[in-house]
């Protein structure tokens, strides 16, 4: 009877190559590098999500709609932005690019809300007529940054903000 023998490293060639190819594939997805701080292009299709502030609960939390998401380019997204108060709208990319969550309907009188599950930690900078206060913890705790009027990219708490106050 002929015996095989088998290199005991063999079976973790497929697991390496598949991290490798995982690794790849994060690193060109990232958006939190400043390496890709750049304008938008205004045929780019990104994704442009909205909510509305349809209530305030007893802490001054606002509650808001379900999140609308599309596909739209960036011409489009500005048309949009143009057409429609928000209170603000966050970017997963510096400088105003990438993914964007517009909040619509609310005052800069010192509302608040924590990020929906999906948006937190993914924040890099925010257009608002608000001084907003971004927060790395939910309801308005641990470290804070402030963006001014018109808004720009968060420095210390980029893709860190899981909580956010307009005033």
């Amino acid at each position: 009877m002929r015996r095989t023998t088998t290199n005991r490293h063999h079976r973790f060639r497929p697991l390496s190559a598949l991290l490798a190819a995982a690794a790849l594939l994060a690193a060109m997805l990232n958006t939190s590098s400043a390496a890709n701080a750049v304008t938008p292009v205004a045929g780019r299709l990104v994704t442009a999500c909205e909510t509305e502030i349809i209530g305030v609960t007893k802490s001054g939390a606002w509650e808001l709609s379900p999140i609308r998401c599309q596909q739209v380019t960036e011409a489009q997204r500005q048309a949009a932005a143009a057409r429609t108060t928000y209170v603000a709208t966050h970017f997963t990319g510096y400088n105003f690019t990438g993914s964007s969550l517009a909040i619509a309907g609310g005052p800069c009188s010192g509302g608040w809300l924590n990020l929906p599950l999906v948006w937190r930690n993914s924040i890099a900078s925010t257009v608002s007529n608000c001084y907003t206060h971004h927060f790395n913890a939910l309801h308005l705790t641990g470290q804070s940054e402030v963006t001014s009027p018109p808004g720009g990219n968060l420095v210390s708490l980029a893709y860190q903000v899981q909580s956010v106050a307009y005033y």
